[in-house]
């Protein structure tokens, strides 16, 4: 596999990561990492309301199918105030919520704790103990520990849930992680 990675990175024609620059998302080859096995990720460009590399080793290692069943549409809807909201993309390691407008979008993320640890967000006082934010204009990310190995992650693009209504999502999705069989 490191083989692999050498000479994919080594190849000018692109790397593993690139930008989908209509949804601001960033997606990964499949089977190819930035980081080698062990390294800390790279922290993720919070300002710029990036969202974190979702790790899916830990989405296999919890047998997790769908991370939407983490946190259902009712429960953004009501965060948002708004009816309508639709889940437009589900994986085991990311879900994304969108408006029926499609002008905003929630996404949640499975990261590692070595992701959460290396975000520069600040302390959070309400909610879960540890629990961080990233400004932009309000709170464009929340993140929680769930568990000894896992994160959650609250992204939202552009802002519009307040920051308690980050904070019981990001809350509520992180006690059902820690609550899976």
């Amino acid at each position: 596999a490191l083989a692999g990675t050498a000479m994919l990175s080594g190849c000018g024609t692109g790397d593993a990561e690139t930008r989908d620059e209509s949804s601001g998302a960033h997606t990964s080859a499949p089977g190819v990492s930035a980081t080698a096995p062990g390294d800390p990720a790279p922290a993720p460009d919070a300002a710029a309301g990036d969202t974190p590399t979702p790790d899916a080793a830990l989405a296999d290692a919890y047998g997790i199918v769908a991370l939407c069943d983490l946190l259902g549409i009712a429960d953004v809807e009501i965060a948002a105030d708004g009816l309508g909201w639709g889940v437009v993309s589900e994986a085991p390691v990311e879900c994304v919520y969108q408006d029926p407008d499609a002008t905003h979008t929630v996404t949640l993320t499975l990261a590692s704790l070595t992701t959460y640890e290396s975000v520069s967000g600040e302390e959070v006082a309400a909610g879960a103990s540890g629990m961080r934010g990233v400004t932009g204009d309000g709170y464009a990310q929340m993140w929680a520990p769930a568990g000894a190995d896992a994160a959650l992650v609250l992204t939202q693009r552009p802002v519009v849930l307040s920051e308690n209504a980050m904070v019981g999502l990001v809350e509520e999705a992180a006690l059902a992680f820690e609550n899976l069989p």
